[in-house]
């Protein structure tokens, strides 16, 4: 049957019938204590390379034509291998014939890492003329060029790279159109403070989101009726933010397609260099507006690099335009503070390389 596999699980808790509950349980588990164990790093010299034994350090042997490094633990601050190569001709050359790692990774898995061979480009001088001396010349004297001598520059750099988290910005996108004020009829378990007004649902959520945010991560409030309302501009003081959420109050109209277009030029005047997402809290009721235009809207947003999500309030809204908004039922979540806090542990988990 279809949940013959869960009798495979070691418990109940192994057993995951949702992707939400997969990541759920992914995030709970810990960094190793060490990124790497009982590491062997060889470096392959070529034959044009002279090496200065001296500055290979305590860790490192010179085993021609290799010089290899070995280190018991390596944690999160990398292991660092040096040595000092002397070119002996010019031109430009890689400076080994090959560099691995072998290790075991924190998790217990022999691994082989091949890394990236730098080359430098070696420069000799150019000829200095030999300026003219007062001594006078016999005119049988045959005149002899002084032959240049080499001197070889070499130029290389090796960083290091590591993965870090990516800052993200989020526009929250609130819907505050005279349907907001009518009773939540959710039946969701998981939603808010069920049975009060649909806005008051969605400032909860919103809030919960605001109060999860890391340091460094920055929020956008703003909200739509039959015109848009611009709350709170890019801030990471998550205070100011959910105070803004607090102020809102329900008007006339629904006008989703200029709440969209309000993240959008937001985004746009963000800048780059962070994870980016929209999230409308509506009970998706539009009026004022059209099918297409909201779509286009959701569009242009998206091409700014955001994902979008939809965290619906009530049961009486359009569900086929919200899956539409957020690209799909994944990305359609109830307005409930649980559903807020796993929308959050994905985006957190988004990382970037960086390299001293």
């Amino acid at each position: 049957s279809g949940f013959a596999a869960f009798g495979l699980a070691s418990s109940d808790e192994d057993a995951l019938r949702t992707t939400d509950g997969v990541q759920r349980r992914m995030v709970r588990y810990h960094v190793p204590d060490a990124m790497a164990t009982d590491v062997t790093l060889t470096d392959i010299l070529p034959a044009n390379m002279v090496v200065d034994a001296a500055s290979i350090g305590s860790t490192g042997q010179w085993r021609s034509p290799n010089v290899v490094w070995t280190a018991s633990n390596v944690g999160y601050d990398g292991l660092q291998a040096n040595v000092a190569l002397q070119p002996t001709t010019g031109g430009t050359w890689p400076v080994s014939d090959g560099t691995t790692a072998q290790l075991t990774d924190g998790w217990g898995t022999t691994q082989t890492v091949t890394f990236p061979i730098p080359t430098v480009e070696v420069i000799g001088p150019t000829p200095t003329a030999v300026p003219p001396t007062a001594t006078p010349v016999p005119a049988t004297a045959t005149a002899t060029a002084r032959p240049p001598r080499s001197l070889f520059l070499p130029v290389a750099f090796v960083g290091r790279c590591k993965m870090e988290p990516v800052a993200l910005d989020i526009a929250l996108v609130i819907d505050i159109s005279s349907s907001m004020a009518a009773p939540d009829a959710s039946a969701d378990p998981n939603a808010i403070a069920a049975g009060s007004s649909k806005l008051r649902t969605a400032q909860n959520a919103a809030e919960a989101i605001v109060r999860a945010l890391r340091d460094g991560d920055r929020v956008f409030v703003t909200a739509f009726d039959a015109e848009v309302h611009r709350t709170a501009d890019w801030t990471a003081d998550r205070a100011s933010a959910v105070a803004a959420i607090e102020s809102l109050s329900t008007g006339h109209g629904s006008r989703i397609d200029l709440g969209l277009d309000a993240g959008r030029a937001a985004f746009e005047a963000a800048g780059a260099g962070t994870s980016r997402a929209l999230v409308v809290l509506t009970d998706g009721v539009a009026s004022g507006t059209t099918r297409d235009a909201v779509l286009a809207a959701a569009e242009a947003t998206r091409a700014t690099g955001a994902d979008l999500f939809v965290f619906g309030v009530g049961t009486d809204g359009d569900p086929v335009l919200l899956q539409a908004i957020a690209d799909g039922p994944d990305r359609v979540r109830q307005a409930g503070r649980d559903e807020a806090t796993s929308f959050l542990e994905g985006l957190f988990a988004r990382t970037q390389t960086v390299c001293d």
